[in-house]
């Protein structure tokens, strides 16, 4: 029942293609890994920015760890970035993703207190900005959470594309 009523509040989740589009924009090698910064479309016209940290070398049918950021760090955080080295050291693919508004996908202007004319705290501008997307997103019918879900999901799928991973694992 309240996995029903979960599944409902995020409303209708539009289909996700087979294999989700995917481009790696630069690479970073480090010991034992390397970083790849990516994008991929979760909606058509919808680019998620994401690091996924690669084991080197590879080892055969690798595990696939989705690490969510909080509700105000951006995947750039140096506990998100820890935790991915340590994982792709230990033989895993991980994949960090920037939520909708945060990190490089932040829709506002606002990075520095100067630039606007009322005092406010400058790390809580991502988080003020996704409640006005949320509520613009409830005047059509859908959710905030739904989007961010829907995001993850296809995040699981550019996971269990990648050469080596283990779908069991």
């Amino acid at each position: 029942e309240k996995l029903a009523r979960l599944r409902k509040s995020l409303g209708t989740l539009p289909p996700r293609p087979a294999k989700p589009k995917t481009m790696v924009t630069a690479r970073i090698d480090g010991e034992g890994f390397q970083i790849q910064n990516l994008v991929y479309e979760s909606r058509p016209g919808l680019v998620v920015t994401a690091n996924l940290y690669v084991p080197v070398p590879p080892k055969d049918k690798m595990p696939g760890i989705a690490i969510v950021h909080s509700h105000h760090n951006p995947k750039w955080e140096g506990e998100l970035q820890d935790m991915g080295m340590t994982w792709a050291r230990a033989g895993c693919y991980v994949l960090v993703p920037d939520a909708l508004g945060h990190g490089e996908r932040r829709q506002h202007p606002f990075a520095a207190a100067t630039d606007f004319d009322k005092e406010f705290p400058v790390s809580r501008q991502d988080y003020n900005f996704r409640y006005d997307t949320s509520l613009q997103l409830y005047l059509v019918g859908e959710s905030l959470i739904g989007w961010l879900v829907h995001d993850l999901m296809t995040g699981v799928d550019v996971l269990l594309a990648q050469p080596g991973i283990d779908r069991q694992r």
